[in-house]
């Protein structure tokens, strides 16, 4: 499997805040208007989320482990690439936390040569994203 890491993210929020809004896939319904261009059928629970991107197709994604105000493992379920990506939290003040996201995918050689460069890039604009949220304000 190849590894993806994100930089390190500044987020606005204790590690309390952004562990309870990332560990939660309904919380994505909240942010939808900020990733409806690029994701339709999104469908999500507690643990799970669908969804499809065209050209890529569907892909759905379940939480299979969760460490309380530190680390979140979400794992494909019905993807066209196998994967698993861990969203790491340190909170660094009472206001602000760390976040970083690594991504595990399973690539052959041509894939890796085709798509390696924009998941590298697509991770740490993911962590960007995740990093902007307003943690305080989603309950």
């Amino acid at each position: 499997m190849e590894s993806y890491v994100s930089g390190v993210k500044a987020a606005q929020g204790t590690a309390e805040q952004v562990f309870k809004v990332l560990s939660d896939m309904n919380n994505i319904q909240r942010i939808k208007s900020r990733i409806e261009s690029k994701v339709q059928d999104l469908q999500t629970t507690t643990d799970t989320c669908s969804f499809s991107v065209s050209p890529f197709g569907s892909a759905s994604v379940k939480i299979t482990s969760r460490e309380p105000n530190n680390t979140i493992i979400y794992e494909s379920v019905n993807s066209p690439m196998a994967f698993k990506m861990w969203a790491q939290i340190k909170e660094v003040s009472p206001t602000q936390s760390a976040i970083r996201l690594t991504l595990k995918v399973d690539l052959n050689f041509m894939l890796k040569s085709m798509i390696g460069g924009m998941l590298e890039q697509g991770i740490d604009k993911v962590a960007d994203a995740i990093a902007k949220l307003p943690y305080s304000q989603i309950k």
